[in-house]
């Protein structure tokens, strides 16, 4: 960690050193105050989201050792895995991979400018009649957000399904039938990972809605931009795909709540049968 935060500083200080000589101080203080505050505001909401998360499903889980065999209770296995050093865990991952999402989404730094800063170049597209600066400045940043948004989300649900998975193989009385174990679950565990599942669907309803505008300026075979196809079949399915994942999300959340988990596989049915069909309709 010294030596990577050392090599950094060297590089930083030879930038600034550089662009100051030059006369281009303030382009060096804006790119890295732009960068420094994306990252500490990418680790704050990656860290809160992750570790709130992870902290109400271990309190839903309880205390860990109640899981283990009676032989086991007593050794020192068992007197180590306490429900403290638990929480302790989690809380290190989550600063973790807090600080990770905070350095990738800080390499984007020159998006949220481009947003800012953008203007309207009076050229408007014939497929949604959106001023080309919309594509230039607008999708580019609101891209970079919901793939931060996307990633923190899909490390969330892989955390909080794996503290309730090992609490349910962790039951000695769990049934082997996942819609039979679902139901004998605790009902606040069911409705926090359907809820932390269906707002991964809707961030990615979103990243599909977002996919239509890409289509746009997208390089083909030919030539840039959307022929006959993409324009009578690859937008539509796209418009399809996300109202899908916004109708999965309701229901997974419904399901969960209401304990009709049939429905949950009507669910992954229909996303089968969107995204395959849609595909090759699409093509």
């Amino acid at each position: 960690l010294f030596m990577f935060l050392a090599s950094s500083g060297v590089e930083l200080m030879v930038d600034y050193l550089w662009l100051d000589t030059i006369g281009y101080r303030q382009v060096f203080l804006t790119i890295f105050g732009t960068r420094l505050a994306l990252g500490l505001a990418g680790f704050a909401v990656a860290f809160l989201w992750l570790w709130l998360n992870l902290a109400y499903a271990l309190r839903q889980v309880g205390d860990p050792a109640q899981f283990l065999p009676a032989e086991l209770t007593l050794t020192p296995l068992g007197q180590f895995l306490t429900e403290r050093l638990v929480q302790r865990t989690a809380f290190f991952v989550s600063l973790a991979i807090a600080a990770l999402s905070g350095l990738a989404f800080s390499t984007g730094w020159e998006k949220p400018l481009l947003y800012l800063n953008g203007a309207p170049l009076g050229q408007v597209d014939p497929i949604f009649g959106r001023d080309a600066a919309f594509y230039m400045f607008t999708v580019p940043f609101l891209n970079q957000m919901q793939s931060f948004v996307w990633s923190v989300s899909f490390f969330t649900l892989l955390g909080v399904g794996a503290v309730y998975l090992m609490r349910m193989q962790a039951e000695r009385n769990t049934p082997s039938d996942v819609i039979l174990a679902l139901s004998t679950f605790p009902g606040r565990g069911r409705v926090h990972l359907g809820g932390v599942g269906a707002f991964l669907l809707v961030v990615m309803a979103v990243g599909l809605y977002l996919d239509r505008f890409e289509e746009l300026h997208r390089a083909g075979g030919l030539f840039t931009g959307p022929g006959y196809s993409d324009i009578h079949g690859t937008l539509p399915v796209l418009a399809l795909k996300s109202v899908t994942a916004l109708v999965g999300a309701g229901v997974v959340v419904y399901a969960l709540w209401r304990e009709q988990y049939r429905m949950l596989i009507g669910v992954a049915g229909l996303f089968i049968v969107v995204w395959v069909g849609g595909s090759a309709y699409g093509s």
